[in-house]
């Protein structure tokens, strides 16, 4: 989840566990089995860097570390998240550029190629949200029918970026599904309980009732089947997303994706 707990300000010295959680990470980065033995408090990044360089370490692998930092943690899946899939679905990327014009490239794609509506933007981070006109609508509809804009019926989507180094940024994306799980958790329970009302009816009433059981739990498990299969759909866009940012292309007009899906399904039928 993308917020301001646990994070650092990009003028905060590092304390000794977000040193060691950087250098530890930063030698996984660079295979380096080797983490250099840093063991005071307060660190000035610069400094970290040149104690980097001089060990030997990947200076590199130690700026995406460093950057992977600020934005803060991950949360630990869990027991639901591997049930119904992540409620908050997230993917890091270090791209060129800085992070002012990432922001920007990732904003024409979700409001003009995922019809989203921009909501914030102030300094590093930017949130947009679900359009809920008719006109957006409309247009999902006819994006999804080339197969494209899948973020469009997300509640939340956002980005936070952090400068990596001179030329290229950390950027992390970010989708909240937690209303489509919410959804999918409630289908799973009414299903589950349906399916444990008819077989105790069928042992009370009559035993062919009791096989409604079967099919009402098998809708249960695709269900949250289906909820982990959309925690993949999400990061698979997002991957899709942040590749066309790093190309630097930019979102197709809605009459040439819906001509070019048009043709692409036309070809598979071929």
């Amino acid at each position: 989840m993308i917020d301001h707990d646990g994070r650092l300000m990009s003028h905060e010295e590092l304390p000794t566990e977000a040193v060691e959680r950087i250098l530890r990470r930063a030698s996984e980065l660079s295979d380096d089995a080797d983490v250099a033995d840093v063991g005071a408090a307060g660190i000035d990044p610069a400094a970290l860097l040149e104690a980097a360089r001089e060990v030997g370490m990947s200076v590199a692998a130690v700026e995406r570390s460093i950057a992977i930092e600020r934005l803060g943690p991950i949360p630990d899946p869990s027991l639901l998240d591997r049930i119904l899939g992540r409620s908050v679905v997230a993917v890091d990327r270090v791209v060129v550029g800085d992070v002012d014009a990432t922001l920007s490239r990732i904003d024409r794609w979700l409001t003009t190629g995922h019809h989203l509506r921009l909501d914030r933007h102030r300094n590093e981070e930017a949130e947009w949200s679900k359009r809920g006109d008719v006109v957006a609508a409309a247009q999902r509809v006819v994006r999804g029918f080339s197969g494209e804009g899948q973020l469009g019926d997300a509640r939340r989507v956002r980005a936070a970026a952090v400068r990596v180094d001179d030329s290229s940024t950390m950027i992390r994306i970010a989708v909240d599904r937690s209303l489509d799980r919410g959804l999918r958790t409630g289908a799973a329970s009414v299903c589950a309980i349906a399916g444990v009302a008819s077989g105790v009816a069928g042992v009370v009433v009559a035993a062919p009732i009791a096989l409604a059981v079967v099919p009402a739990a098998a809708v249960s498990v695709a269900v949250v089947g289906s909820g982990r299969g959309h925690a993949r759909k999400m990061e698979r866009e997002l991957d899709r997303l942040l590749d066309a940012v790093e190309d630097e292309r930019e979102p197709e007009r809605l009459a040439s994706g819906l001509t070019a899906g048009i043709r692409r399904r036309i070809s598979k039928k071929a």
